[in-house]
């Protein structure tokens, strides 16, 4: 096949790298509306626990120009760029907050998994809203900070609102109501995790979030991937590393089921890092044109110890999402790996360092074409204002690396990534948000 890139577009330009903070301007998102529109949303804050989920950290922006004009744009008119489902309703999954925990106000017990006798009941619901129950498993990451894993169904009832929900955006065939609504998660043993601040005054959970892209099967089934450092459904095991969890509806949107889960199990042989990377996580689903399922997952995480970059994997289910063979090696790098069809072809971006577009024929969707630059992975910070003379690994890719793809057409695609930078008119480098388009045709 003949593979096109298109020139730089840019999106928005925001400060400087070097008066920013890890968050500002990044981690872009792409979707697409019924008359032609792409939006993207960007991330305009911190990269914290906390940040997440605050609309006031969110970016919109649209295009009917496949890129070359852009306007600012609301939260809610996200829901026209929503997943089409088959009730010809537009879904679109929203962040969540992560409501910040005051230790001076709830206690944590700290007694982990020890059984003085074995009649000994340590796991059982909180009835206390000022006590959490003891948490299922823990570990302590590279700054010290400690995090507990719990039951949802431990936790005191009235802590946490929407404990086992995902948060959307709807809008119905044939209005332009959009209500925000929250979706209910059969899951069985769903897990929170919790991090202690160092400063000991409190504790931030992650509640249960839909990072990823809604995907619609051929039969009108909705599916999505997730991940979290949690637990296993068949009997509660805990886990310090992180889980891909694969969840179906069968009722547009409204409620979802656990299907299956990919566990990480460390392997040293296969990368030797294996015990210090974050698991399998950053879930990315497509379907292959042979009917089955794919999926790409993240395990790069430096808060066990391992390095800004490590390998990613593929997987592929050929029962409907119930099972999935064992993931296997799909590059040395690759963070937020994202997916698209163009006819029967599968695209797909990902990065850091540098950024990487591959594309695929095969109709199982696991023998794939020699990846295509699109950002160097070579040093960029000699790009920055004032280059060091010792970059560190975020001024060395100049880019969170962090990018999305979504299908334009059955031969063309656009794809959105961060630029920290881009050279403006007062020949000052500043952050960006830019796109690509990319076109792709028979030899």
């Amino acid at each position: 096949m003949k593979v096109n890139i298109g020139e730089e577009k840019v999106v928005a330009i925001g400060p400087k790298y070097e008066d920013t903070i890890w968050g500002t301007f990044q981690f872009p998102k792409l979707s697409t509306a019924d008359n032609g529109k792409v939006f993207i949303r960007f991330h305009n804050a911190d990269d914290t626990w906390e940040c997440l989920g605050k609309d006031e950290s969110v970016c919109v922006y649209s295009t009917t120009d496949n890129g070359v004009t852009w306007n600012k744009e609301s939260i809610d008119s996200l829901a026209d760029s929503g997943t089409l489902l088959s009730n010809n309703d537009r879904l679109m999954p929203l962040e969540r907050e992560n409501p910040v925990l005051d230790l001076s106000k709830v206690k944590a017990p700290i007694r982990i998994a020890t059984q003085t006798i074995p009649s000994d009941v340590l796991h059982e619901k909180s009835t206390d809203i000022t006590s959490l129950p003891y948490p299922i498993g823990t570990y302590r990451d590279v700054w010290g900070q400690q995090h507990n894993t719990y039951r949802v169904d431990e936790l005191p009832d009235g802590l946490f609102e929407h404990a086992d929900e995902w948060r959307f955006l709807r809008k119905k065939s044939g209005s332009n109501v959009i209500t925000e609504e929250w979706a209910k998660l059969e899951w069985n043993n769903l897990g929170i995790q919790m991090c202690f601040r160092l400063d000991g005054k409190s504790a931030v959970p992650l509640m249960p979030q839909l990072i990823g892209r809604i995907k619609v099967a051929p039969d009108g089934v909705a599916w999505a991937a997730t991940y979290s450092s949690g637990l296993n459904p068949k009997n509660g095991a805990f886990t310090p590393y992180c889980t891909a969890y694969v969840l179906s509806s069968e009722d547009n949107g409204y409620n979802w089921k656990l299907k299956s889960w990919v566990d990480f199990i460390p392997d040293n042989l296969e990368y030797e890092n294996a015990f210090m990377c974050g698991g399998y996580c950053e879930p990315e689903l497509e379907f292959a044109p042979d009917g089955s399922m794919i999926m790409l997952l993240r395990v790069t995480d430096v808060s066990h110890g391992d390095k800004e970059w490590a390998p990613m994997y593929i997987c592929r289910s050929t029962d409907g999402g119930n099972s999935w063979t064992k993931p296997v090696r799909f590059d040395d790098i690759g963070v937020l790996p994202r997916m698209c069809r163009l006819g029967d072809t599968i695209a797909a971006i990902y990065g850091r360092p540098g950024i990487k577009v591959r594309l695929t024929n095969d109709k199982s969707g696991l023998s794939w074409d020699e990846p295509i630059e699109i950002m160097e992975s070579s040093d960029r910070s000699c790009y920055i204002n004032n280059p060091p003379q010792k970059p560190d690994f975020h001024q060395w890719a100049g880019s969170c690396c962090n990018c999305d793809i979504v299908n334009i057409d059955d031969t063309h695609a656009m794809i959105v990534y961060s630029d920290f930078y881009h050279l403006c008119d007062d020949g000052i480098r500043r952050k960006s948000i830019k796109v690509r388009m990319i076109s792709v045709t028979d030899d």
